[in-house]
């Protein structure tokens, strides 16, 4: 197994036995096989768009400021000069998501997870770490939080982008004006962290293939994003030992359960 193998037959086998395992392999190359052709597909068609939106807002707005600047008012220019900005903002949150998950690969390989890592969640916490979200706070009156304050298992870093990922997806996928209950409690040695709203919910195939550059129902919604964030909650949670899991109904409420190991 060390030298590459990844199964093994023990004696005495009949040589059904060997085809099994051996077409099994095989299905499972040929699975892997179909994801990665998937996130190729998923890359191609959904990564130019995500980057080219915001740089269009960028380029356009600037040009007219430059070209038109001296027959414009000031309110005008402060006006395109805000869309710029956001449109930056937009940009910015984008290339994060990728480097969020360059980052995570990167501690694996590093002397940071010999490290004791423990870190707080609180109502505060999330407060400071998510609420000036570019899309979060424009959801500020729609979000609840009742959080039992306690230490976690985890990384202070990555348990805010965590955190802003999920409220985030919460509030991409949800209407203005719905609640999001942000919830968590200790159980034993583990705490508890839910987040729900109810706007367009997930298939059960849909939670199911949670992968990078996979966003769902993406032609129908027009929704911005890359696809990046749970697959990143999803492999930042397996990492630190923790879990996500997903409950949902279509059109119903969705139900995002991160499981942290306390330090408590």
């Amino acid at each position: 197994m060390s030298l590459g193998a990844d199964d093994y037959v023990t004696k005495p086998f009949s040589s059904e036995d060997l085809l099994k395992a051996i077409n099994t392999r095989i299905a499972k190359v040929e699975s892997y096989d179909e994801k990665i052709e998937q996130v190729k597909k998923n890359i191609r068609s959904a990564l130019p768009h995500e980057l080219r939106t915001p740089l269009i807002g960028i380029l356009g707005y600037s040009e007219i400021i430059l070209s038109d600047q001296f027959d414009m008012t000031k309110d005008e220019i402060i006006e395109m000069v805000e869309r710029i900005s956001f449109s930056a903002k937009r940009l910015h949150n984008r290339i994060e998501k990728f480097l969020q998950i360059a980052d995570l690969d990167l501690i694996t390989k590093t002397s940071l997870v010999n490290e004791s890592v423990e870190c707080t969640v609180s109502n505060d916490e999330v407060r400071l770490s998510c609420f000036d979200h570019l899309h979060i706070k424009e959801r500020l009156y729609d979000i609840e939080l009742n959080l039992e304050p306690a230490f976690l298992k985890f990384h202070n870093r990555f348990l805010h982008l965590v955190l802003r990922e999920v409220l985030e997806n919460a509030v991409k996928f949800s209407h203005n004006g719905t609640h999001i209950f942000v919830k968590g409690e200790k159980k034993d040695s583990v705490y508890l962290l839910s987040v729900t709203d109810f706007g367009i919910g997930m298939h059960p195939n849909e939670i199911d293939n949670i992968e990078t550059f996979n966003q769902f129902d993406r032609d129908f919604h027009q929704l911005d994003g890359n696809g990046l964030g749970l697959a990143f909650v999803k492999k930042a949670m397996n990492y630190f030992d923790g879990s996500l899991v997903i409950e949902s109904q279509k059109n119903k409420f969705t139900r995002a359960i991160l499981t942290f190991l306390s330090a408590d």
